[in-house]
């Protein structure tokens, strides 16, 4: 029998942004020598909340509006 287990207590939680420019597409993020994609679903596209790279990108993106809660 296998049983959940629970994220860990730790664990970042997820941020999520609204793309009021598009429900689908990907953006890059230079990063060292190559790029990150993130992906834009359903007019969402989400990180994890201690990627302060990849909040900093997506906070600053005219486009993007980070979602409370």
């Amino acid at each position: 029998m296998s049983t959940k287990k629970p994220a860990a207590p730790g664990a970042p939680a997820d941020v999520t942004f609204t793309d009021s420019g598009y429900a689908s597409r990907s953006l890059f993020l230079a990063s060292g020598e190559g790029l990150r994609e993130f992906k834009v679903v359903g007019h969402r596209v989400t990180v994890q909340g201690d990627d302060a790279e990849a909040l900093e990108c997506l906070a600053g993106h005219a486009e993007l509006q980070r979602l409370e809660g």
